[in-house]
């Protein structure tokens, strides 16, 4: 066991070694009006003002020394090695997070138009969250994706692909999934459907969805889309994974932007009472808030004909973490230990 723990980046809560967990690649923001790096201490707008994500979402779990380690296999870990032209995660990681002294980090992605141009270098850290924090940011469903609007995206490839290769240059964007500037998309056969947001999140100026140049460039090259033969079946299921990838990232951003959270690097200095005050603190917090409300005059009714929604979902899961509190305590007074 390693002498500090992994911390959870919204709650702060260490994660215990092998638990599982979320995480994206970030790297500092740069450029930018007003410039990111001049203007870093000003408000955040939206969750990557600060650090921007260079990966999709990451699975994996907290490892023996205060990482992240990422279970092997899956598409966005293959895509990012991909994006950075490395074999496995253990030499990305070695140059990305691993600060030597007069180093300068791993080289970045970019359009060259001077080939003898140095490469532009950069640290790079985690954000890293557990599952269970994750699965509460995306409770609200913003920025969600269903399996239908995910079928329609791939469809819209398909068509938009065979009319470019006719010779229609109107639709190279679409075929290339760099976006497409009108409300409805007309197929061959005559349907218009509405397009999927999903589909133009590699435009620019998506605000809190924005992809950056590292992420683009995973996408094309997973999916090798201009060259890609989306009619085959097994390139259409490649396809549609990252299709689902994309989306899972698309509504953790959407998530984390609903409750004014930022991507920022986990801390690893968590030690093994830590769950126990990030509780109480969390619980200390959720009072002041509700002291707050009750003491407002906005949401009392005075301006409101009835309370704020939400109460019922609050008091359900009071009663739950009262519930487990009593089921914790209960397992000392029936253990054969108790009371010695």
């Amino acid at each position: 066991m390693g002498i500090s723990y992994l911390s959870d980046a919204i709650t702060g809560r260490c994660l215990s070694e092998d638990e599982e967990a979320v995480a994206v690649v970030i790297k500092p923001t740069t450029g930018g009006y007003p410039d990111a790096v001049a203007t870093v201490a000003r408000p955040a707008l939206y969750s990557q003002d600060r650090f921007t994500a260079v990966s999709l979402l990451l699975r994996g779990h907290a490892g023996e020394y205060g990482d992240f380690v990422p279970h092997e296999g899956q598409m966005t870990l293959e895509m990012l090695l991909g994006a950075f032209k490395k074999d496995n995660w253990e030499s990305f990681a070695s140059e990305a997070f691993e600060y030597v002294h007069g180093g300068k980090g791993i080289a970045l992605p970019t359009i060259k138009f001077n080939k003898d141009a140095p490469d532009e270098m950069a640290y790079l850290g985690v954000f890293v969250i557990a599952e269970s924090t994750y699965k509460n940011i995306v409770s609200k469903n913003f920025g969600s994706t269903t399996d239908d609007e995910i079928d329609t995206v791939l469809e819209m490839l398909v068509d938009a692909k065979l009319r470019f290769k006719a010779g229609d240059d109107k639709f190279y964007n679409a075929a290339t999934f760099s976006g497409f500037h009108e409300d409805k998309y007309p197929f061959l056969d005559g349907r218009e459907v509405v397009v999927p947001e999903l589909f133009r999140t590699k435009e620019s100026g998506r605000g809190w969805c924005e992809l950056s140049y590292e992420q683009k460039l995973a996408i094309d090259k997973a999916a090798a889309i201009v060259r890609a033969d989306l009619t085959d079946p097994e390139a259409d299921e490649k396809f549609r994974e990252m299709l689902v990838a994309l989306a899972d990232f698309r509504h953790f951003m959407g998530g984390l932007y609903v409750h004014d959270l930022v991507l920022s690097p986990s801390s690893n200095g968590g030690q093994g009472r830590n769950p126990v005050t990030t509780a109480s603190f969390q619980a200390a917090n959720l009072v002041s808030t509700l002291d707050f409300i009750n003491n407002n005059e906005r949401f009392g009714p005075d301006y409101k004909v009835e309370p704020a929604k939400g109460f019922d979902e609050i008091r359900a899961k009071l009663e739950a973490a009262i519930a487990a509190i009593d089921e914790y305590e209960a397992k000392f007074r029936s253990h054969k230990n108790y009371g010695m």
